[in-house]
């Protein structure tokens, strides 16, 4: 693959890093252009996605860096905050970015279900072009695989791995599927409250995430629990906790004039 892309004197441009940059502003620009329907305005929504960003580095790191820590980083914790080597998690991504998004969104007086629903709707463009980052950078690559579209690549550390499920690819067309089905929910008249398109992008990030990890090389068997694999029990609890939220929390009364 092409984990750098180019390199000009000691800069080099990584390209999950580019591919990462480009998700972020596509899914911004995407949800400043709907911000009106929402009653929210394009530029407190940039504010606000900005620190947005900030939390989503921060919990991506974090997260790989609690799952690598006895293997790696408990050796090398100087290594923790060196981000531009590598290593996030996409769950850790998602979740440190949302609450910093909703948190910042609260404070400057948006409503938090409002805001949960534009960023549910928005969040599978980002992930879209996140994955085409992996595919780039050679990583989160698949087990063996003889089907005519397995691929073949030197991953991020050069070692080479032949007729591989393209899992980046898998994860890709699967956003493509999700943005497609909630902007069609987003059209039509919330069920019960707001906030709920974001269960509904956490409730479908899980069934697709289980299914492809059936695919995706795991890092040894420490990484399966029970038969499942640690990417598996996280889909399981988020799809879970999605579900369950939609039922549990009380339906909000239409507004009445």
């Amino acid at each position: 693959m092409y984990p750098i892309l180019f390199q000009v004197g000691a800069f080099k441009m990584h390209s999950w890093g580019l591919f990462l940059l480009v998700g972020f502003l596509l899914t911004v620009l995407r949800a400043a252009k709907v911000a009106p329907r929402y009653g929210i305005d394009p530029g407190v929504l940039w504010d606000c996605s900005l620190i947005g960003l900030l939390g989503g580095v921060l919990g991506g790191r974090l997260a790989f860096v609690a799952q690598e820590w006895s293997r790696y980083f408990s050796a090398h914790p100087t290594e923790i905050l060196m981000i531009w080597t590598g290593g996030m998690t996409s769950y850790g991504g998602i979740i440190g970015g949302l609450a910093a998004g909703i948190f910042a969104a609260k404070k400057r007086g948006i409503n938090v279900g409002t805001a949960a629903d534009l960023a549910g709707v928005s969040f599978p463009i980002g992930y879209f072009f996140g994955r085409l980052g992996c595919f780039f950078n050679g990583c989160c690559y698949g087990t063996h695989c003889d089907a005519p579209w397995a691929i073949s690549f030197k991953d991020e550390g050069g070692v080479f791995h032949s007729h591989v499920h393209p899992t980046q690819l898998y994860a890709v067309l699967a956003s493509a599927v999700m943005f497609a089905i909630l902007t069609f929910l987003e059209k039509r008249p919330r069920i019960r409250f707001k906030g709920e398109l974001l269960l509904a992008f956490a409730a479908l990030y899980g069934v697709y995430r289980f299914i492809v990890e059936f695919w995706r090389e795991q890092d040894g068997p420490q990484s399966i629990k029970a038969g499942l694999s640690t990417g598996q029990w996280a889909s399981v609890a988020i799809f879970v906790v999605a579900v369950a939220a939609f039922f549990l929390i009380p339906k909000q009364k239409p507004a009445t004039t």
